[in-house]
């Protein structure tokens, strides 16, 4: 696992520079909030990644000089002043990269019949296997193949906390890298995600306050990377709370604390 730090502005444009300057997607980093930032004060995030195997091998075939001067390059930091206007005028250019972030992550997805029907085989028999009675809804957005499942005793499909939805995402992902025209694929169980996330940012508001009211760190049970910035996100607006993530694995969890 690498770490990538970067400074920005604000929380949200420091993740999509270092998304763009790494060529990854959100769900292939985990994202840990260093500095919210604010008016005077840029924001800081550590974007954690597993390189690709050809990504290292890349690596690895550098030059000592290339290697050397890609160093260089990682370290060099915003000029940093006083003075108010100068400030937001080194902003704007580090942001300029920006709209090719947005091109990138909202091109509309053209359809795909070999995925598709790649998709709808595998999960009828998945359900067929597991005595599911559900109905495969594929719907197409801009930016992804939308999978979902409606149905009866469909629970099946979701497991504890999501952890066989999960484990049937990343399947279908990888489905989709076998066509030639890879694109990306989000699968749900009657809406599991969109209620999963309302109920973590309650959770993480709820855990907030009660760091606030007792001035002692709150540790919340293990997540998976994607539930991890759901909470993430969602605090990092809250006046006098900072979140961090802790642990390896499948043991990996955020802390709730008042900053000092």
């Amino acid at each position: 696992m690498k770490q990538y730090e970067v400074s920005a502005k604000n929380v949200e444009s420091a993740i999509q520079q270092g998304l763009l300057e790494l060529g990854l997607e959100r769900e292939d980093v985990d994202i840990k909030i260093v500095e919210a930032g604010g008016m005077f004060k840029k924001a800081k995030v550590i974007l954690e990644y597993q390189p690709k195997i050809e990504e290292q091998a890349q690596v690895e075939e550098q030059p000592t000089e290339i290697k050397k001067e890609t160093k260089k390059i990682e370290k060099v930091q915003p000029v940093t002043t006083n003075d108010e206007s100068v400030e937001e005028d080194s902003v704007v250019d580090e942001q300029k990269p920006a709209k090719v972030i947005k091109e990138r992550t909202f091109k509309p997805v053209e359809k795909n019949a070999e995925v598709e029907s790649a998709v709808i085989e595998f999960l009828d028999g998945l359900m067929l296997a597991m005595k599911v009675s559900g109905k495969v809804v594929l719907e197409y957005s801009e930016s992804a193949l939308n999978c979902q499942i409606a149905g009866e005793n469909v629970g099946k499909l979701i497991g504890f906390r999501g952890e066989t939805l999960n484990a049937i995402q990343q399947i279908l992902s990888n489905l989709s890298k076998c066509s030639k025209n890879r694109i990306r694929i989000l699968f749900d169980v009657e809406n599991y995600r969109q209620k999963r996330e309302r109920t973590l940012v309650d959770l993480g508001i709820r855990m907030a306050k009660k760091a606030k009211f007792t001035h002692k760190s709150v540790h919340l049970d293990p997540m998976t990377p994607y539930e991890r910035r759901i909470v993430h996100t969602a605090l990092q607006e809250i006046d006098d709370i900072e979140t961090e993530s802790f642990g390896e694995g499948d043991r990996r969890h955020i802390v709730i604390k008042v900053k000092e």
